[in-house]
């Protein structure tokens, strides 16, 4: 139930009203509500173009789309999106069709991280985990047993090969 509605095709119409409302905010107010976290511009521009990364989001494709937009990133390949999924994080669900539909066994893949359920989530999928200490406390990120911890993505390199995405952190 979402403000008194229940009936799920009006329930899907204002959820989507709600977001296109995020969106619009956003994007008139210069991008306030919707940021790039340290290292992430960099990081995503070494990516490139490469085959062997995605995006795991809990985002609507709608929402997702747009907010890439608003900060200027051009999308991977392929996304994970929230509708895309039966049930997602801290479920495996995003990162094994993830890992799929990049052509990976989920235990190749490092999944990057600023929340615990998502680093829950990886770790469920079998990947290895990167837990990024910018949008949740470090002792939240710890808790949820990530493989690795960074204060930001400043201290981690991606360069794709032609086998996958060496990755290397910068002890801090």
């Amino acid at each position: 139930m979402f403000c008194g509605v229940t009936d799920p095709e009006k329930l899907e119409l204002e959820v989507t009203r709600f977001e296109d409302a995020i969106i619009t905010r956003s994007q008139e107010d210069g991008r306030e509500g919707i940021t790039l976290l340290p290292g992430v511009r960099t990081l995503i521009d070494n990516l490139g173009d490469s085959k062997h990364w995605t995006i795991c989001t809990s985002a609507t494709r709608g929402y997702g789309s747009a907010a890439l937009e608003v900060v200027g990133i051009a999308p991977p390949e392929t996304i994970v999106f929230a509708e895309d999924v039966a049930q997602g994080k801290p479920q495996p669900d995003p990162y094994l069709l993830g890992a799929k539909r990049c052509g990976v066994h989920p235990k190749r893949c490092l999944v990057v991280e600023d929340a615990p359920a998502g680093v829950q989530s990886g770790r469920a999928a079998g990947c290895k985990t990167l837990a990024v200490t910018t949008s949740h406390p470090r002792d939240r990120m710890v808790a949820s047993r990530p493989d690795y911890l960074v204060e930001n993505l400043s201290s981690v390199t991606m360069v794709p090969n032609e086998t996958g995405i060496t990755v290397t952190i910068t002890t801090q």
